[in-house]
């Protein structure tokens, strides 16, 4: 059967053919290729679809490393806008650390979508003479179609590299490779024109099966473990067939991304066989065994691939993860479910009768509001102490809001909050004077098409009850100060694509431009579920992986407000509150007494006077 790979060759070889003079015997002429990087800078990487950024990423890296290995020019280009940046000189504007960019690699930048609209691209390729072009990066709907473009314009000869064009959305980017397919070419078939571009005669070795693709065709025609018995067979170590690390892993990908996990971990393995030192192929496999919910063997590859490769950040914060879900599943409270949601409970007084923590923190009504077999987290009280609000998500189900209330003949057990029923919610936040429920939903909001995550909002009805939601706007787990003013997560990059806490001030009857929260809230790294104190003399967040922490999945900080208004640095609330398990979510009881997080899936409380002698700690005067 004719491999598509082949079909690429023929065209590849028709391509480079202008390149050569009209003779009967072509003279080797060489052609000069570049590699084209485009505007994969940490402002705009957040927007994009995490399928084609995972795939993407790795492989333009495998792009720079084989275009530096055999000394072509490798090109970056950045887009900044005059009004609303990036700005050159900002962490935003660059590429993210991991990429193996060097200062000495071209760099161009654009205020437009083409990277040839009003730069110096095409007199810098010309310089060098380049006159073939391979294009890598993002938007695939936006940027890199523009510049794809503009080269072709300016008759040269372009390429779209496969498995390294990331856009927001994976499908569009699919729908782009489909339109694009007669430029399209992958990493196997550069690699062979790189290191036989002086003579045409050597294209000929483009006739080599691909590997990937032969187990691709196998797998298709006979089933998953026949084509493998077939490929060890017949195929792994024989010298007819090109086996590609990089053009594996993209397949291996393909199937992950497609809901075929079976066959991702099967393509991942016979990727490490190969390609035994190679830490990305681990951390791939690993990957696709946590995929699966087989943790024994995603923490036994992760560890592999970090020990080949110590940088590897990925692997470090996944073993963080895998570390993290065991401490919360062994440390979650053993305690069912006491209650049918909404009967009575009989336990009067506040905080449901609870014995209140002292220094230590303590787990939360056990077998009421904390159970084993569920996520709880992100409580929040009525003024009067008389209403709790939390979530709760049992086994792979959806967040729920819950409500359970102080009735005259005790609390009641909790049960789904009429205002979220039949959507995904959570991380409920009452305002300071009581009037409104801030909280998080996956629903179709006015105007939308289609459900999407954002924030809702009710208010308190002359009965006392709730109104019905209405639409609020963009972010996560919002906390209100009395005077107003908004603090939430920026999820979607109003501000900042590194997602830090941010503040919506009140002005009058409305907001004023929000702001990235200063002094240590968001710094070294960025800040999540902060809440502010309702004077906004202090406010509590958690973070991951800053220095000196558990090294688990986010430790518990509070930043105090300083005497000039600006923030001060941020203080670690301390082992005995932090575990190396999962700490998130913090809060604060309405009448300040008493700090709730979630930590081993549970809710646990802790008294709010550790916060007094944490402002011993402080840094400033």
């Amino acid at each position: 059967m004719k491999k598509r790979f082949v079909g690429l060759s023929v065209i590849l070889l028709a391509a480079f053919a202008g390149l050569y003079p009209a003779q009967e015997k072509p003279q080797p002429v060489r052609a000069n290729p570049a590699l084209l990087v485009i505007d994969i800078q940490n402002a705009y990487l957040p927007r994009m679809s995490e399928q084609d950024k995972k795939m993407g990423m790795e492989m333009i890296n495998h792009l720079v490393n084989l275009f530096r290995a055999h000394q072509f020019p490798i090109i970056r280009v950045y887009h900044t806008d005059p009004k609303y940046g990036p700005k050159p000189g900002n962490e935003e504007f660059e590429y993210p650390k991991t990429v193996a960019i060097k200062d000495e690699d071209a760099k161009i930048i654009k205020n437009y979508p083409s990277a040839f609209k009003k730069t110096e691209l095409d007199k810098v390729l010309k310089e060098k003479d380049v006159n073939t072009l391979f294009l890598c990066g993002l938007s695939s709907v936006g940027c890199v179609i523009a510049t794809f473009h503009g080269a072709m314009d300016l008759d040269y000869n372009v390429w779209l590299v496969e498995d390294a064009l990331i856009g927001p959305d994976a499908e569009k980017t699919k729908a782009v490779l489909q339109i694009y397919h007669t430029r399209l070419i992958n990493y196997f078939a550069i690699e062979l024109l790189l290191e036989n571009l002086a003579n045409i005669e050597a294209a000929g070795r483009l006739q080599s099966e691909s590997a990937a693709q032969v187990l691709e065709s196998l797998i298709a025609a006979r089933g998953l473990e026949a084509a493998i018995a077939e490929y060890r067979k017949t195929i792994a170590g024989n010298e007819r067939y090109a086996m590609n690390e990089t053009e594996m892993n993209a397949l291996g990908y393909r199937y992950l991304q497609g809901g075929r996990t079976a066959e991702a971990l099967a393509v991942f393995e016979i990727n490490t066989e190969t390609f035994p030192r190679s830490w990305n192929v681990w951390d791939s496999l690993a990957e696709a065994c946590m995929n699966s919910g087989d943790m024994d063997k995603a923490e036994k590859y992760y560890q592999k691939s970090v020990e080949l490769n110590p940088e590897n950040q990925n692997g470090k914060d996944a073993l963080r993860h895998i570390q993290g879900s065991r401490l919360n599943a062994a440390g979650e409270t053993k305690e069912t479910l006491r209650f049918d949601a909404g009967a009575q409970t009989g336990l009067q007084g506040p905080y449901l009768e609870q014995k209140p923590p002292g220094s230590r923190p303590e787990i939360f009504a056990p077998g009421i509001i904390s159970s084993s077999k569920a996520w709880e987290f992100a409580v929040t009280f009525t003024p009067d102490g008389r209403e709790l609000y939390f979530t709760r998500r049992r086994g792979g189900g959806q967040n729920t809001i819950m409500v359970s209330r102080w009735e005259k003949k005790g609390w009641t057990a909790p049960e789904e909050a009429a205002f979220a029923k039949g959507f995904p919610s959570n991380e409920p936040s009452i305002t300071p004077d009581g009037r409104k429920l801030y909280f998080g939903c996956n629903r179709t909001r006015p105007g939308a098409e289609r459900a999407e995550y954002g924030i809702w909002v009710v208010e308190r009805t002359a009965a006392g009850g709730w109104s019905e939601p209405r639409y609020h706007g963009p972010g996560m787990y919002v906390s209100a100060a009395r005077n107003g003013s908004l603090y939430m997560t920026d999820v979607t990059g109003i501000v900042s694509r590194s997602r830090p806490v941010i503040i919506y001030p009140r002005t009058g009857e409305g907001y004023g431009t929000p702001q990235m929260v200063g002094g240590g809230v968001n710094t070294p790294v960025v800040a999540d579920h902060g809440f502010i104190a309702p004077d906004e003399s202090y406010i509590l967040f958690d973070s991951n992986h800053r220095p000196g922490g558990q090294g688990g999945e986010g430790d518990l900080y509070v930043c105090f407000r300083k005497a000039d208004g600006s923030w001060g640095e941020a203080i670690n609330l301390g082992d005995t509150i932090n575990t190396p398990a999962t700490n998130f979510c913090p809060s604060v009881s309405p009448d300040g007494r008493y700090i709730f997080f979630a930590t081993y899936r549970d809710i646990y409380w802790v008294s709010a006077k550790i916060l007094d002698n944490l402002k011993e700690k402080r840094k400033w005067p």
